[in-house]
């Protein structure tokens, strides 16, 4: 099976964007199971969030109470990219529709562009490029539009990443055809 799918990608501590996954499954359920039936993926998931924080600053009059000044911006942008290996258990309820789970663990990278504009500091320019781990998790349905394709909806989907800074919440809804 190969699925292309896409939807928003709500990070928990950085931005939104949209989300691009393409992966390649294909069948490997153990010769004793009746019902359940094992999927191995491979997934590339491409994502470029970005963010616009305001920056304030505490100025202390030499009478009188403390105030908050607007004393900028800064503005992150991030290409992200997750390869994940992952195994899906997918449980057909009827002819046409499936529950499924999958998970996995995989690589992240993320390029990080960070621009700051910020009152008597000036502008400051910051690129990271990191490396680290990535957890996905998820479930979803699928339902079957002819014998080679398939719909997915995958409203849950988490992918926390280890190094890079940038987890987020994942749902997709996809397209998936048998090769």
């Amino acid at each position: 099976w190969l699925a292309v799918s896409a939807g928003p990608w709500a990070g928990f501590d950085l931005g939104q964007s949209v989300a691009l996954h393409v992966d390649y499954g294909f069948l490997r359920t153990p010769p004793g199971w009746r019902r359940a039936q094992l999927e191995v993926r491979l997934s590339v998931m491409v994502a470029r969030p970005s963010e616009d924080t305001d920056l304030t600053r505490v100025v202390t009059p030499p009478y009188g109470t403390p105030i908050t000044v607007d004393a900028g911006v800064e503005q992150a942008r991030v290409w992200t990219v997750e390869v994940v290996p992952m195994a899906r258990l997918r449980l057909p309820v009827g002819e046409k529709f499936a529950l499924y789970a999958d998970g996995g663990i995989g690589l992240a990278q993320t390029i990080e562009k960070y621009d700051r504009e910020e009152m008597f500091l000036g502008h400051t320019e910051r690129t990271k490029n990191v490396t680290g781990l990535v957890v996905r998790l998820g479930a979803g349905m699928s339902f079957a539009l002819s014998d080679r394709t398939r719909l997915l909806f995958e409203p849950v989907a988490i992918s926390i990443q280890l190094g890079p800074d940038f987890s987020a919440y994942v749902p997709t809804l996809g397209l998936a055809y048998r090769l």
